[in-house]
C-alpha cells in the first residue's frame, strides 16, 4: 500500500493562508445573508446529506451546473422550471443572491 504524503511546513502555511484569505474574501461580500428560509434549506440539505455553499459565495454558472448535477437535475430541467435562458440570468437578475440562497431554492423545489 502507497502511502500519502503529508504537507510540509510551507506548504502547511500556505494553505492555512489562503483559506484565512478565502473566509476573510467571503465575510466581506456583499452578498444577502438574511433568508427566512435559511433553516429549511439547512433541513433540506441535511436530509440530502449534502452541505450548503458558504454565504460569501455568488451563483456563477459553473457552481450552478454542478450543483444541479449533485442534485440530479439537468440544466434544461432547471431553465424551464425558472423560466430562464441561460444558468446567468439567475445571476444576473439576482446580483446579491448567494450560491447558497439559490441552491435552497433548489432543495425547496424539489420537495415540493
Amino acid at each position: 500500500m502507497g502511502r500519502t504524503r503529508g504537507f510540509t511546513q510551507a506548504e502547511g502555511a500556505r494553505a492555512a493562508q489562503s483559506r484565512k484569505a478565502n473566509i476573510a474574501a467571503r465575510r466581506a461580500s456583499p452578498l444577502r445573508r438574511n433568508f427566512m428560509d435559511a433553516p429549511n434549506w439547512r433541513r433540506l440539505a441535511s436530509g440530502r446529506e449534502v452541505i450548503l455553499p458558504a454565504w460569501g459565495v455568488p451563483p456563477t454558472p459553473g457552481a450552478m451546473e454542478r450543483w444541479l448535477k449533485k442534485l440530479g437535475m439537468s440544466v434544461p430541467a432547471y431553465l424551464e422550471w425558472a423560466g430562464e435562458r441561460t444558468l446567468k440570468d439567475f445571476a444576473a437578475a439576482n446580483s446579491l443572491w448567494p450560491l447558497r440562497a439559490w441552491v435552497g431554492c433548489l432543495l425547496e423545489q424539489e420537495a415540493a
